[in-house]
């Protein structure tokens, strides 16, 4: 949580430097470059603790390269998303390229663990567990960096020439940097959708970042599952993610993007839950059944299609950039995806905290390494701070988004006022 909570608040920071600075790379670039080598080496670090510092000491180091590898990120990250929204002005064209940015982040997601369960935590005779082995943690920290590495050098590179076309930075901006940044906040938090939007995503992100930090206890604990088991649940993910981002974007093309963000969000939810729930109410395959790894494909595969809704949000922020520009004449597109990612990255590590703070009440074991030391009530306890408590956060979030109110033919006449702008 504390490393979530940091990188949460410097991402509007990051995001108003981006937005105020002016290079012969242009805003984002710079800031792209100078990310790589940093964020790839914390990575690799905060896999690779020296033997003997003790619970404190393992505190210390996880902490300090967490909050290291969050600032590299937020370097990389907050300046990319808004690469994407200059990249185009158009209402659905913005849509489709987030939802490629989507469907490679897709391939981070569920590739890295991926990896992880099959190359370097497989299961092996002294190690049936195979994520229970620490000695495979550092060599994946080092190759999942270097990867890292590798992809945003790809990203910006691929960029570069597109830099003489991109917006500059604001002349009239503000030279003290945290001045700055609070009139920006405060401007772009003066508009009403970009209100209720940033309420419903806190809503949904912290759902997911209480799924996030249990799905080990479910698989390992709740379902009793081995690492290829783990393994194989990742690919209805990917399959899910990979259809349900372009059916999404070709939804928000006839019924408005509002919508398609809430249609998405109640199907990722619902169906990220109702396995765990069926199992405590007795209708769900015991463990062990051969029924059990296909049903939890399917659900799997029908949450994470349901979650390729969340395509629309980066669409639903540039679009809210341009009402921005026509109220005050700025483009503040990096204070607007700094805003977004902290609600994203604060909202998933309260979501963490409240998992962590849930584990500790309902009595989990500690350094629990066998499925056999949990006892029932454990298990049964664990199912039940998963699914209910994150299916009425998304209730909610539902709720909250329906407040948003830019539509389609409003952004066009914004647009078109804009651009008449721009030509006079």
């Amino acid at each position: 949580m504390v490393a979530l909570v940091f990188d949460g608040l410097t991402d509007p920071l990051a995001g108003s430097l981006s937005d105020a600075t002016r290079t012969r790379w242009g805003r984002r670039h710079p800031y792209l470059y100078t990310s790589a080598l940093p964020l790839g080496a914390s990575f690799a670090l905060l896999f690779s603790p020296p033997p003997g510092l003790g619970s404190l000491g393992l505190f210390a180091w996880l902490t300090s390269f967490a909050v290291l590898l969050r600032a590299a990120i937020t370097l990389m990250h907050v300046p990319h998303m808004a690469l994407g929204a200059e990249l185009s002005p158009d209402y659905h064209e913005r849509t489709g390229i987030v939802a490629y940015r989507m469907l490679f982040q897709t391939l981070g997601w569920s590739g890295t663990p991926l990896l992880g369960f099959w190359v370097f935590f497989r299961s092996t005779a002294d190690f049936p567990q195979g994520q229970m082995n620490a000695a495979a943690y550092p060599t994946f920290g080092l190759a999942i960096g270097g990867m890292a590495i590798a992809a945003v050098l790809v990203s910006a590179l691929s960029t570069h020439s597109l830099i003489p076309f991109l917006p500059a930075a604001n002349k009239s901006a503000s030279r003290n940097v945290w001045r700055r940044l609070v009139a920006d906040l405060r401007s772009a938090l003066g508009l009403s959708s970009f209100r209720w939007l940033l309420i419903g995503l806190v809503l949904v992100f912290m759902a997911r970042g209480i799924q996030q930090l249990l799905r080990l206890h479910m698989n390992t604990y709740f379902w009793e599952l081995d690492t290829v088991e783990m393994g194989a649940l990742l690919m209805p993910s990917l399959a899910g993610l990979g259809l349900g981002i372009p059916f999404w974007s070709r939804v928000s093309r006839r019924i408005e993007k509002k919508p398609t963000l809430i249609a998405g969000v109640l199907v990722f939810n619902s169906m990220s839950v109702l396995a765990p729930i069926l199992r405590l109410l007795g209708a769900f395959p015991v463990n062990q059944d051969p029924w059990l790894l296909p049903m939890l494909l399917v659900f799997g595969f029908l949450g994470t299609f349901g979650a390729g809704g969340l395509v629309i949000v980066g669409s639903m922020v540039a679009d809210l950039t341009d009402e921005h520009e026509l109220r005050t004449g700025q483009r503040s597109e990096g204070v607007f995806f700094g805003a977004y990612s902290l609600t994203d990255k604060t909202a998933a590590g309260l979501g963490h905290l409240l998992a962590g703070i849930g584990l500790d009440l309902i009595g989990f074991p500690v350094g629990a390494d066998l499925v056999q030391t949990v006892s029932p009530e454990n298990v049964r306890n664990l199912g039940l701070l998963f699914a209910p408590g994150v299916f009425v956060l998304g209730l909610l979030a539902a709720l909250a988004l329906s407040r948003y109110q830019l539509s389609g033919d409003e952004h066009a006449r914004i647009r078109s006022t804009l651009e008449g702008d721009s030509s006079r």
